[in-house]
């Protein structure tokens, strides 16, 4: 995969974050279990997404530093 589609994705996936982040602290959501479990759990979906798009990045960051 090329940088800048990672970054791309990288990016997509920062913005999706911050969304959710904002529907925990929502009181329909934070005081409804199945909404609080759900959200939570596409929060860590995402989040370890974009922890292996942050490694994916810094791996071909690396490669092109070397060429």
């Amino acid at each position: 995969r090329e940088l800048a589609e990672i970054e791309t994705e990288i990016e997509n996936q920062e913005h999706q974050l911050s969304e959710l982040e904002s529907e925990l602290v929502k009181p329909e959501v934070y005081s409804d279990p199945d909404k609080l479990l759900k959200t939570n759990l596409t929060y860590e979906k995402v989040k370890n997404s974009l922890d292996k798009l942050n490694t994916d990045w810094a791996k071909v960051a690396s490669e092109i530093e070397k060429e």
